[in-house]
């Protein structure tokens, strides 16, 4: 996001622009950049690297690491979070992020699924929408 707003600081930049520069959803994009600095064009006064904009649509992360024979196995989870949610509709809510689980292929970030492992399902909660993690492995 800040690779974008400063490549085009002489142009209109809206959180539209921001959201598909970090491939977060608008709603997100714009909580995140309120939560850390008030407003865009604040940022765009002085800008500096944020360590929460990454480059990708959906986050992943290194859960933990488990010594084998000679060797560490590394673990990953990748995180799938929905819009926010109005709480009668939980079950869409969770439908959406199946669904977007399905399409996704986790070999562009150099793993697979693991499905010796558990998914984590965290409680579903409109105000920050559906959140879920599938294990995933290096390939």
């Amino acid at each position: 996001m800040q690779d974008y707003i400063q490549e085009n600081l002489n142009k209109e930049i809206t959180m539209a622009d921001l959201a598909r520069a970090s491939m977060y959803s608008p709603w997100y994009s714009y909580r995140l950049f309120v939560q850390l600095l008030n407003n865009p064009y604040e940022y765009s006064l002085s800008p500096v690297p944020i360590y929460l904009f990454k480059p990708y649509g959906v986050k992943y992360a290194k859960i933990r690491k488990q010594k084998t024979t000679g060797s560490i196995a590394k673990r990953w989870a990748v995180m799938f979070q929905g819009e926010p949610f109005e709480e009668a509709d939980f079950d869409e809510a969770i439908q959406q992020i199946w669904d977007a689980a399905k399409k996704y292929n986790p070999e562009v970030v150099g793993l697979c699924w693991d499905d010796a492992n558990p998914r984590i399902q965290l409680e579903p909660v409109g105000t920050r929408g559906y959140i879920e993690l599938y294990p995933a492995k290096d390939i």
